[in-house]
């Protein structure tokens, strides 16, 4: 139905204003540019584990319990970055109280469409937290299309497109099978990222 870009944002005193300097920090001073996140296993964790294990850089991961004082983290300054859905913290980026590094989808988002993508410094680079509708197993065939499809007509219009385009969503409607390709490709991806990076729960 949508994508919900992230963004990797950072305390406005912090030093790096852009991915490639919060890198090239990262190389100078391996481990001592931290990051929040909502636990381990989150999709901040996982990105900024992705951002690590792409960049040849290494991160110190620093979980709290739940989005919102991991937002706080930052904002206070008691972290360095964080990786957060673009909803969650479009408020903080406009009033500049948090600067916006880079948003993590492949496609600049249009709400931050000034800022550059993750991607654009590092390539092969994308977290995308995505939407979808899932119903029971066995629901015949003709159901499934005729939902979808009135899914993508509502997706589709104007007017529901500018509201969610405001909220930091991206319309992306598709059908059911490019939905499921999508879910088989996140699996196997994330599960090569937690196999590289030793990621445990706790």
């Amino acid at each position: 139905m949508v994508n919900t870009p992230s963004v990797l944002v950072a305390n406005p005193k912090f030093k790096a204003k852009s991915i490639a300097e919060l890198i090239d920090l990262a190389k100078l001073e391996p481990g001592k540019i931290n990051y929040s996140s909502a636990g381990i296993g989150s999709t901040p964790h996982l990105g900024m584990e992705l951002l690590g294990n792409l960049t040849g850089t290494k991160f110190t991961h620093i979980p709290y319990k739940g989005g919102g004082p991991a937002v706080s983290a930052v904002l206070a300054n008691e972290v360095d970055v964080l990786i957060t859905n673009t909803s969650t913290v479009l408020a903080q980026v406009q009033a500049g109280k948090l600067t916006p590094l880079g948003t993590t989808t492949l496609k600049r988002t249009p709400i931050l469409a000034s800022v550059a993508t993750v991607s654009e410094t590092v390539p092969g680079f994308e977290l995308n937290t995505w939407y979808g509708i899932f119903g029971p197993t066995g629901v015949p065939k003709n159901i499934v299309q005729r939902v979808n499809q009135a899914f993508i007509q509502c997706l589709n219009t104007p007017e529901i497109k500018q509201q969610l385009i405001a909220l930091a969503y991206d319309p992306d409607p598709g059908s059911a099978e490019t939905l499921g390709a999508l879910l088989k490709k996140d699996i196997a991806n994330w599960a090569n990222i937690v196999k590289l990076t030793g990621i445990k729960a706790e």
